[in-house]
């Protein structure tokens, strides 16, 4: 009996050893239960080579994430695609083609019309008759296009609500991010207020102009807010690639414990780690 109770006591002692541990890293680190060098082989071979670029040199630096020289091979055959003309040209030519998009080329093909003012047109033109007969017009991409207008005279901002349009229509964008988008969307519609629309299309310039567009509309997942994104934008522009690889790997988590300039961008990034077999053994075990 007594070494019964000596074991049962030893097990509820591992157990919460074990408990209040796991409670302080998830408090002041950004523990991943998955592969973070699984996550960048998957978007090299989902072609998304800016991200697994951006990814896999973050990951070069932390060997105890990840087998630095795997990361670095991942780089490697990134840059290779990035730099192969004929593979991009492709790329292009099916988002033009479907409209959808998995990389920064094919994005940029499928939002090709909206980066001139044809676009812009074409989805005022749609969604202001769907709205005006049926009252089911999409008003983000409405409003959207209108900012595109009113930025057509300044051909540097005249990209962002394109490229915000292409991102929504391709599922990039987090339903709570589309819930904002859609109130700053109908302010502007209904009372012709474009102020909210307006910084939150320019927060989300910045994102895209230091990320890119590839590693934009992946960070943009993570983005539940327009503190989120004024955080993202702030960040992206100290350090595109661990802004990339906190928005990535840890989602909303991460953003959250970004303070408001960004500029602690390096220390979050340095916050992230792996769990070990034995974490996962141990919280399989004792969790109940």
């Amino acid at each position: 009996m007594r070494t019964l109770l000596f074991l049962v006591s030893l097990s509820i002692y591992l157990a919460s050893t074990y408990e209040l541990v796991r409670r302080y890293q998830a408090e002041h680190f950004l523990v991943l239960e998955t592969s973070a060098i699984e996550k960048a082989d998957s978007l090299l071979a989902q072609k998304q080579w800016q991200e697994a670029k951006y990814l896999a040199s973050y990951l070069s630096t932390r060997p105890d994430l990840a087998n630095t020289a795997h990361a670095h091979s991942i780089e490697l055959a990134a840059d290779t695609a990035l730099d192969y003309l004929p593979l991009q040209t492709q790329s292009f030519l099916e988002g033009m083609i479907s409209g959808e998009a998995n990389n920064t080329a094919s994005l940029l093909g499928a939002v090709s019309l909206d980066l001139f003012v044809v676009g812009d047109v074409r989805d005022i033109i749609v969604q202001g008759y769907k709205e005006l007969t049926e009252q089911n017009g999409d008003k983000i991409i409405l409003a959207l296009s209108a900012t595109g207008l009113s930025l057509s005279l300044l051909p540097e901002f005249h990209w962002v609500p394109s490229i915000m349009k292409g991102m929504k229509r391709s599922g990039a964008l987090s339903k709570p991010f589309l819930e904002t988008l859609g109130k700053a969307a109908n302010t502007a519609l209904e009372s012709g207020n474009f102020k909210p629309l307006g910084k939150l299309v320019s927060h989300f310039g910045r994102v895209v102009e230091k990320l890119g567009i590839g590693p934009g509309r992946g960070a943009m997942r993570a983005v539940h807010s327009e503190a989120d994104l004024a955080k993202l934008a702030r960040a992206a522009s100290l350090n595109p690639k661990q802004s990339y690889a906190i928005s990535t790997l840890t989602g909303q988590r991460g953003l959250k414990m970004l303070d408001f300039s960004g500029k602690n961008v390096a220390s979050i990034a340095q916050k992230i780690k792996h769990t070990s077999r034995l974490a996962k053994l141990a919280k399989k075990s004792f969790g109940a």
